[in-house]
């Protein structure tokens, strides 16, 4: 066996790994996920969404080897042996456990906990170690898989799974492959964040001009979300036997849910999180948007709920139920989704008063 494999990736170019990569890629544990699809049942509505788990997970090991090279390389940086190999591998089988039809098989399973199962399976069953890695070396591995941030090195909990500030190569990757595969422009651009990247105070800080291209990194998340079908799936067999003859769910309606009723949810106030510098990397600050661009959202996530109906015929009266309930608990329901609504024309509310309160069609006074 040579000691480098030089894969072509449409998304990252030529990535090389080494000998004590491959040697994990070759496994059959992880082989398997040529055959689990990057956004599952989406493939079904989306023919060009047809990558799957295993291409993901090279480019994001490819990813994590250049960011944490670079990182490691900065002068006065502390390190441990195998710093740079246990991260490599954290983002190479981080996505090991994930069953049929990628996150649709999520429930009571989480992939994460399959993730470091499926590690140590796929460690313990391996014919050759061309690298040494101790116990503490495995368990810093799992911890990184999971983001579970540890005394060593804690800045590396930024690179793979980033509980932190959500900003990590697992995201570049599938951002950058989800869009090429479906069809989307993102102008997201993941080698410059990583290029003005620099570590203080034991976390990963970026350059303050790169606001904007963190932004875009959101936005494109966000945009992804609404264009990608996410059905929920309990019966796996029977569900994807209605989706191949398209006998799917009824859509009833949905309604926004607004943070101040998302009881269950973590709030996380991104601005604050993500640290900047600007000339000197040693002085960490956080940028306010206000004083950036006005354009910038105060949120980055949106909660949403939707109403299905498994019987067609029922839909009337689950529509009527779901309105009571939505007007007891102060929510609106949104207009215009339903197949018998006429919404044909949007319209706008200006509050400057400059110009027509709405915008009406052709020919209508």
């Amino acid at each position: 066996m040579s000691q480098e494999k030089l894969i072509n990736d449409p998304i990252h170019g030529y990535m090389t790994f080494k000998k004590w990569a491959v040697e994990f890629i070759d496994t059959k544990a992880f082989q398997r996920l040529r055959d689990i699809k990057q956004l599952g049942n989406c493939y079904y509505i989306f023919p060009g969404a047809c990558h799957n788990r295993f291409e993901h997970s090279l480019g994001t090991a490819h990813l994590a080897y250049t960011l944490a090279k670079k990182l490691l390389e900065q002068p006065g940086i502390e390190r441990v042996n195998n710093d740079l190999e246990c991260v490599t591998l954290a983002a190479l089988c981080h996505d090991l456990g994930h069953g049929p039809f990628s996150h649709v098989f999520d429930g009571d399973w989480k992939h994460e906990d399959g993730s470091e199962k499926m590690f140590d399976y796929l460690y313990d069953n391996m014919e050759t170690h061309s690298i040494d890695l101790s116990t503490d070396d495995l368990k810093f591995i799992k911890n990184l898989i999971k983001g579970d941030r540890t005394k060593r090195s804690p800045y590396l909990f930024d690179i793979v799974s980033n509980k932190r500030n959500s900003v990590d190569v697992d995201k570049f990757d599938y951002l950058a492959r989800d869009c090429y595969y479906l069809g989307m422009i993102s102008l997201f651009d993941s080698p410059r964040l990583m290029r003005f990247s620099y570590v203080t105070e034991d976390q990963i800080v970026y350059h303050h001009k790169e606001c904007f291209n963190i932004y875009e990194m959101f936005h494109t998340r966000y945009t992804l979300y609404k264009n990608e079908l996410q059905a929920p799936l309990k019966k796996l067999k029977e569900i994807i036997e209605k989706i191949r003859n398209i006998k799917l769910y009824k859509f009833v309606n949905e309604c926004f849910i607004p943070p101040d009723k998302k009881d269950k949810i973590i709030k996380k106030d991104l601005e604050s999180l993500i640290a900047s510098y600007r000339k000197d990397p040693n002085k960490v600050f956080s940028l306010d948007t206000d004083g950036i661009c006005y354009l910038f959202p105060k949120q980055y996530e949106e909660t949403i709920l939707r109403i299905f109906a498994r019987d067609p015929e029922k839909v009337d009266s689950i529509q009527n139920a779901f309105r009571e309930f939505t007007k007891s608990i102060g929510l609106s329901i949104n207009e215009g989704f339903l197949p018998d609504e006429n919404v044909d024309f949007l319209d706008i509310n200006l509050k400057d008063g400059s110009q027509d309160d709405k915008i009406k069609p052709p020919n209508v006074p």
